[in-house]
């Protein structure tokens, strides 16, 4: 009796590795989803760009990057008249020419009583009555409006900035006495010269004598 209890464990025994053996063939080990996670060494977030903070938005996981702060725009354009005053002494007509820091035009100019002006160019008007106009040095303004505008280098500045106004520029010039050979002219200082220039009149016609 001991001796067939003996063959039977042996038997079991060996029926239960061949059982062992077929059933690990049949069923190969696979790699749980928790030992892949502990596995698995964690991973180190990328380093942050210095002087720079990445916000996230609420219930999102995506970050956004603060803009750069818009540049300052540029100084307001200023324009100047050239020259500053002119000079006609006995001529009746200049021109004069607007510049300014950036881009500008003129948008209309005008006179005193007797000067005329279109676009950039001055002239005196003559009178109708030559007699009624007094000899020496006379004097008025012109007026010149303008508009223009700046813009931003895109480097310290942007934008665009628009100015304008009004230029005051002081027009001088010369009148004679009518003489029955001509006109006798004043100088720069109001004293008479001792040229006589013939000068015709608005009508085309020399100047009658004043007497």
């Amino acid at each position: 009796m001991a001796r067939l209890g003996l063959i039977l464990g042996v038997g079991l025994l060996a029926a239960g590795l061949i059982w062992a053996v077929l059933n690990a063939q049949a069923h190969p080990a696979t790699l749980t989803k928790a030992a892949a996670q502990t596995s698995v060494p964690p991973v180190e977030p990328e380093p942050r760009a210095s002087g720079v903070a990445p916000s996230t938005a609420p219930g999102s996981a995506l970050t956004s990057v603060p803009r750069k702060s818009a540049l300052p725009r540029p100084a307001a354009p200023v324009a100047r008249l050239s020259p500053s005053s002119l000079w006609l002494g006995r001529e009746r007509s200049g021109t004069f020419s607007l510049s300014c820091t950036g881009r500008c035009e003129i948008t209309s100019a005008s006179g005193t009583d007797g000067i005329a002006v279109t676009g950039n160019r001055i002239r005196i008007r003559s009178p109708r009555d030559f007699c009624d106009v007094e000899p020496g040095v006379h004097r008025g303004k012109v007026a010149v409006r303008w508009t223009g505008r700046a813009t931003g280098d895109g480097r310290t500045t942007g934008g665009v900035t628009t100015g304008g106004g009004t230029l005051t520029m002081n027009v001088a010039w010369t009148v004679g006495r009518a003489t029955d050979d001509g006109v006798l002219m004043a100088d720069d200082r109001g004293a008479r010269s001792d040229d006589r220039v013939l000068t015709a009149d608005a009508d085309g016609d020399s100047p009658s004598d004043c007497g």
